[in-house]
């Protein structure tokens, strides 16, 4: 299962609530996705989601994706940096725009795949806003439907 995202902080993250936080380096990006995963913790990947602009249809629909990858044994986790080529790419998804600018891919490749079989793995898009790190969300453009 191949999940897409992007992570970045909106401007009122600190006001979400007293105990907010947000990683602040790649480091702790990486951390708190990977504890969230160990810990089987919804909570944590739920708060790190941007979900400006998610109709409640697509929420549950992707939280149940999360939910999957949930107490997965984790093979590696691997941050890179996104491309020119890909900026490019994700900025003209038909129908779709992001919901905000994304600077990274984190890649959670899991160990319990099937030999020989497709590796399993969740990718999120990784950007950053208000000094910290979320995960982005694909929105469908203005007058279309969830089915176009």
């Amino acid at each position: 299962c191949i999940l897409s995202l992007a992570l970045a902080a909106p401007v009122h993250a600190a006001q979400d609530s007293a105990d907010a936080h947000y990683p602040a380096t790649t480091e702790e990006l990486v951390a708190t996705v990977k504890t969230a995963i160990e810990t089987k913790s919804f909570e944590t990947i739920d708060h790190l989601v941007n979900w400006l602009g998610i109709s409640d249809y697509k929420r549950r629909e992707f939280s149940t994706v999360i939910r999957h990858g949930l107490g997965r044994p984790i093979a590696k986790i691997e941050l890179e940096q996104i491309d020119d080529e890909t900026q490019r790419n994700l900025r003209n998804i038909k129908l779709h725009k992001l919901n905000m600018q994304v600077s990274h891919i984190l890649r959670v490749t899991f160990a319990d795949g099937e030999e020989g079989g497709v590796t399993p793995a969740a990718v999120y898009m990784i950007g950053r806003m208000a000094d910290a790190y979320r995960i982005a969300m694909l929105v469908k453009e203005k007058n279309t439907t969830e089915n176009d």
